[in-house]
């Protein structure tokens, strides 16, 4: 009795524990160690204590806390406070079917299922349009060796290395004593520090290639009013703030000029106006812009919806592609947005006297790994114009950051009230800064690198991504055709 109590006490700790590392990070955004690490021990004191914990009232106590946990992380927000509460529902399944078929007497092959289950979740989530909230992989952006894993398994793919590692370490603690699990020790051990080496031997390819120089400006600033709506600024105020920017860009020898999401807010009647004297501006100054709009109609036609779109033009004055979004946030934006059905632009543009391909989608957009992979091999530069806030400015920036090494790309991040990224096709970061140190209607340049290169997740990540549903369908049914088998042989013993 008293043994249980003790490992009751240990397995309880480790579980608050647990659930402190789901949330902290997001309180110390800039401590990058913690970050970095809070996905491998959030998960193992989780996963110790649910392996460790038989009772039914055990197992059960692992939900709220973790209902609690995820909700803290996201408390900054109504909206993702209704996300986290079915991502709390859903990731409670993978703890729940790993303490089902991961026992201590089960082989070590069932130390798959845990990253297997938690994975199929997250592409569960990713296939209803909802953000993947359990992907661990964005907390590697400080780990950038690591980090490069994603250029051949993808987002999903490193959350499924780090689950695995987890797991596997979990098995070794319960059966330290034994020969078996010192020598999976060691070979996780030389796992991790073979991934990481292989990581720093892929960043030696990195290379000083041809810039293009880049002018970015975030747009006005809005006010909201006491319940929170925001209020559009008069369409003579967005005409003079575009003119401010693009002249100050000129004069900057911009090459090209790029914005926010939803940078100019326009009703539709003015829109014909608008984007002409956008494009009469590329003319005149040569220069090639990448111009997000929020298009408010008047009519009732759209029910209420807006539209939510980036158009390129390009320095003769011609509009090369025009892109709505395609995710809208749920809850938040679902119900407001003319959502889109385009595919990702992929646009050659004539830059200095060279040909550089281009591509762009709109802020959530850049969340799905799946549909960001979509663009055209040979893409270079892939623009993702957003609008962040408190709840999410410490982890989307790291999210759209893996976009650029899943697909070999550099990346252009730029937020409205958020943190905006520059980075490299292999994630060193060019620039990165917050609202507070770019401020409204400031224009800054970038020289973003154009060199890019093919990666194996690019090329076949929809196969790599149904790795995990495939094991996961396996593990388990072997595992119930073992339970079955098990209490077949005990009733025969018996009789």
């Amino acid at each position: 009795m008293v043994r249980i109590s003790k490992n009751f006490d240990l397995s309880l700790l480790l579980l608050l524990i647990g659930c402190v590392f789901i949330f902290l990070p997001s309180f110390f955004p800039e401590f990058k160690l913690l970050y970095v690490l809070s996905v491998w021990l959030g998960p193992f004191c989780i996963l110790f204590y649910s392996r460790l914990s038989g009772e039914r009232f055990r197992k059960a106590l692992l939900f709220p806390l973790l209902t609690v946990a995820i909700s803290i992380r996201f408390c900054s927000d109504a909206g993702f406070l209704a996300l986290a509460a079915v991502g709390s529902v859903l990731f409670y399944i993978p703890y729940i079917l790993d303490r089902t078929f991961c026992t201590k007497d089960s082989p070590f092959i069932f130390t798959l299922v845990f990253p297997s289950v938690y994975c199929v979740v997250n592409l569960f989530l990713t296939f209803c349009g909802i953000l993947p909230v359990g992907s661990l992989a964005y907390a590697q952006y400080d780990n950038r060796p690591l980090l490069q894993l994603v250029s051949v398994v993808g987002e999903n793919g490193l959350t499924f290395f780090i689950c695995f590692i987890v797991s596997a370490s979990v098995y070794v603690v319960s059966h330290w004593k034994t020969a078996k699990a010192k020598r999976i020790c060691l070979a996780l051990f030389l796992t991790v520090l073979a991934a990481h080496a292989w990581g720093f031997y892929e960043m030696s390819h990195e290379i000083d290639s041809p810039t293009i120089r880049l002018a970015q400006s975030i747009g006005p600033k809005l006010e909201q009013t006491p319940e929170g709506k925001w209020i559009n600024l008069p369409y003579e105020r967005n005409l003079e703030s575009f003119d401010k920017i693009a002249k100050s860009a000129y004069y900057q020898k911009a090459e090209m000029l790029f914005f926010n999401e939803e940078a100019f807010a326009i009703e539709d009647t003015n829109e014909s106006l608008f984007v002409s004297n956008a494009i009469a501006t590329a003319k005149k100054y040569n220069m090639l812009i990448l111009l997000p709009l929020s298009i408010d109609y008047t009519d009732s036609l759209r029910k209420g919806r807006y539209r939510n779109l980036a158009m390129l033009i390009d320095s003769k004055g011609i509009v090369r592609s025009v892109y709505n979004k395609r995710f809208p946030v749920p809850i938040m934006e679902s119900s407001d947005i003319d959502k889109g059905s385009d595919s990702i632009p992929s646009v050659p543009l004539n830059i200095g006297g060279k040909t550089y391909l281009v591509s762009f989608a709109i802020c959530f957009d850049g969340n799905f790994s799946g549909f960001i992979r979509t663009m055209n091999d040979s893409t270079q530069i892939y623009f993702n114009p957003s609008w962040d806030w408190e709840a999410v400015n410490d982890f989307h920036y790291r999210t759209i950051a893996l976009r650029s090494v899943e697909n070999g790309v550099n990346l252009v991040m730029l937020a409205y009230d958020g943190i905006s990224v520059v980075s490299n096709e292999y994630g060193k970061e060019i620039f990165r800064k917050g609202i507070k140190d770019i401020g409204y209607e400031k224009v800054f340049i970038t020289n973003v690198p154009t060199s890019a290169h093919a990666t194996i997740y690019g090329k076949y990540g929809n196969y790599i991504n149904g790795n995990s549903p495939f094991i996961a369908i396996l593990l388990i049914g072997y595992g119930i055709y073992r339970k079955r088998r098990f209490k077949s042989e005990k009733g025969k013993t018996a009789s």
